[in-house]
């Protein structure tokens, strides 16, 4: 079978969990040796992202040069401007109509790890990962036109894919709550993955600390500065246990974006020299900071699942989540230290309960060492085929 996999507008520039997933899944893809061709379409400035996937004899790599002109951008955005769903369709489908020609050509079936399709009008089936719909619980957290974007692209993607991959109950159950046109048998529950080997820990190269300035013992909180993060109710939880004479550094990574300049002010109005943000950092870094904290942190608000808490998993970092759903169904898994998502002083109380128990600690690390295994990539990959290969024909 032909499978296509939609990389289109996987941009090297951006370094979050979508990338994370796409890269993984993959890789997953290559090392499996799956007796399938597999046809990645992405764009012309994207070889040095793809290159690599060449050396596989069964994988093709097809670039194209996408670059809508002025004017088309103007058209395509007044069609978001008036939420029209189906002039955005017809609009989006004249535009990409060459991507269009060549999945109907080359592919069996198509993939898109990207949210949203790129286009509506291919003749082969379509499998999507929509990773979540945080606009419908969150809208606060978005610009009128991101909300706009989303609108017309959620909805346009719906109406037209023919499967969707969740990575949880909850996102399945979310998805079906939202859009009325979907149904439960189109929807597979296929979890996401983690690099093991990547960031297993083979020794501990302690140079970060000194580079940075870091402290011996601190939890690590990498992810991008947005709202739905939550740094905010981490940044209290410390500042209740600063009062206390309990002071725990932590080390944030993650590119500015909607909530940095609320995250700021909190630290420097509050004093909290204990807190460090190095920004981006590179993917080399980011293993040895997983490698050198004493433990992980997420207080995410919403997520389809917690890529970085697999990651710390795999690294041997013990891991504290908030107690959202896909969180919940992690769990059941992996040992993970839950507090609920906007109460400072749980989280507080939970720190002060297992920040100096070493054998909890040493307790979790081992147990998810051994447990993590289920979510790699490859087992994953496995799943994706084999749902392929009972679905489409």
């Amino acid at each position: 079978m032909r499978i296509g996999i939609d990389c289109l507008y996987t941009s090297p520039n951006y370094a979050g969990g979508v990338n994370t997933y796409t890269f993984g899944l993959l890789n997953g893809f290559a090392e499996q040796k799956f007796d399938h061709q597999f046809v990645i379409f992405t764009n012309s400035g994207n070889k040095e992202l793809f290159a690599k996937y060449e050396k596989y004899p069964n994988f093709k790599v097809i670039y194209l040069h996408h670059q809508p002109s002025v004017f088309t951008r103007g058209i395509l955005a007044a069609a978001q401007y008036v939420g029209s769903i189906s002039l955005w369709e017809k609009l989006t489908n004249i535009t990409l109509s060459k991507f269009t020609a060549e999945v109907n050509q080359h592919c069996d079936v198509l993939y898109c790890p990207n949210t949203v399709l790129s286009t509506y009008n291919i003749k082969v089936p379509t499998i999507l990962s929509m990773h979540d719909i945080q606009q419908f619980h969150y809208p606060e957290f978005f610009t009128k036109r991101e909300l706009m974007w989303r609108h017309v692209n959620f909805g346009a993607s719906s109406r037209h894919v023919s499967y969707l991959q969740a990575s949880t109950q909850f996102i399945k159950d979310d998805l079906l709550a939202h859009f009325s046109n979907l149904e439960a048998k189109n929807i597979v529950v296929i979890n996401e993955g983690v690099e093991i080997e990547t960031f297993t820990k083979n020794g501990t190269d302690t140079s970060i600390k000194s580079k940075y300035a870091l402290p011996e013992k601190f939890i690590f909180f990498p992810a991008q500065l947005w709202k739905h993060k939550n740094h905010i109710t981490v940044l209290k939880a410390l500042h209740i246990l600063a009062n206390q004479g309990i002071e725990i550094p932590l080390v944030m990574t993650g590119a500015k974006f909607s909530a940095h300049e609320e995250i700021m002010k909190y630290i420097e109005d509050n004093k909290m020299s204990y807190v460090h943000y190095l920004g981006k950092v590179s993917f080399p870094e980011l293993i040895q900071l997983y490698h050198n904290a004493w433990f992980f942190i997420t207080a995410v608000l919403y997520e389809s699942s917690s890529l970085p808490a697999l990651e710390s998993a795999a690294a041997g970092l013990p891991v504290i989540a908030s107690r959202t759903p896909p969180n919940v169904e992690m769990n059941q898994k992996l040992a993970m230290n839950l507090f609920e998502p906007q109460n400072a002083q749980e989280l507080a109380d939970l720190l002060k309960n297992i920040w100096f128990n070493d054998a909890l600690r040493e307790e979790q690390i081992s147990s998810n060492l051994k447990d993590v295994r289920y979510y790699s990539w490859n087992n994953v990959a496995s799943q994706y085929i084999n749902f392929i290969e009972k679905t489409i024909r």
